[in-house]
C-alpha cells in the first residue's frame, strides 16, 4: 500500500476571493444590525423617561404633595447646565422650591443614557417636571405646566422619533414621529395635533 503525500495549497487569488466575500457579508450584516441597535437604544430611553414621568405623577398623588423630576448628573441635586440625556432624579419636594434639600430624599435616579439618543425639550420642561397632589403638571408658580419631550436616535439611517407630550393634566402618552434629522429642526419639535 502506498500513501501519497497530497497537499492542496490555496492560491493567492482564491484567498483574496474568500476574503472579499467575507467582507461583503460582514458589511451587509452591519447595515442590518445598525438600525436595529438605534431602535433598541431609542426604545429603552423612551421607556426609561416614560416610566420616570409615570412614577413621579403616581408618587405626587400617593404622597399628596409635589414631586419633581429634574435633570441631574450626579444624582444628588438638580442642575440646569446639563441635558436630560445625562440623567435625572425624582424626589418629593416638600417645600416646593424645585431643589433637592437635605430633608428630602431621592425616590428614583436614572443614570445617563446612551449618547446615541438625544432628548430634546421645549422651554416649559427644559429643566424640570413637577406634579402636584392631584397629579397635574405644575410650574413652580403653581400654574399649569405643559411641554414636550422629543427622543430621537442620532443616526443617518433611522429618522424614527418619539414625542412625549406633557399636558397640564399630567397624563403622558407616546407619539411616534418621523424626523428629517436628529437633532430635529425647531419646526419639528412642536407636538402633533391631538
Amino acid at each position: 500500500m502506498s500513501y501519497r503525500n497530497t497537499r492542496h495549497a490555496h492560491t493567492l487569488p482564491e484567498l483574496l476571493l474568500v476574503l472579499a466575500i467575507v467582507a461583503v457579508l460582514l458589511a451587509l450584516a452591519g447595515q442590518g444590525v445598525a438600525p436595529w441597535l438605534y431602535r433598541s437604544h431609542l426604545n429603552a430611553s423612551k421607556n426609561a423617561l416614560l416610566a420616570s414621568l409615570h412614577m413621579a405623577r403616581r408618587e405626587a398623588i400617593r404622597r399628596n404633595g409635589r414631586v419633581v423630576m429634574c435633570k441631574s448628573v450626579n444624582g444628588v441635586g438638580c442642575t440646569k447646565a446639563s441635558h436630560w440625556n445625562q440623567g435625572w432624579i425624582v424626589f418629593h419636594d416638600r417645600n416646593g422650591n424645585l431643589q433637592l434639600d437635605d430633608a428630602e430624599r431621592v425616590l428614583h435616579q436614572e443614570a445617563g443614557l446612551t449618547p446615541r439618543v438625544q432628548i430634546l425639550t421645549n422651554s416649559p420642561v427644559r429643566h424640570y417636571v413637577s406634579f402636584g397632589a392631584h397629579g397635574r403638571a405644575l410650574l413652580k408658580s403653581g400654574s399649569f405646566q405643559a411641554g414636550t419631550f422629543t427622543l430621537c436616535a442620532v443616526s443617518a439611517t433611522d429618522a424614527r422619533a418619539y414625542q412625549i407630550p406633557l399636558p397640564p393634566s399630567g397624563r403622558t402618552r407616546v407619539v411616534e414621529r418621523k424626523l428629517t434629522a436628529c437633532p430635529p429642526t425647531s419646526a419639528e419639535l412642536h407636538p402633533p395635533a391631538s
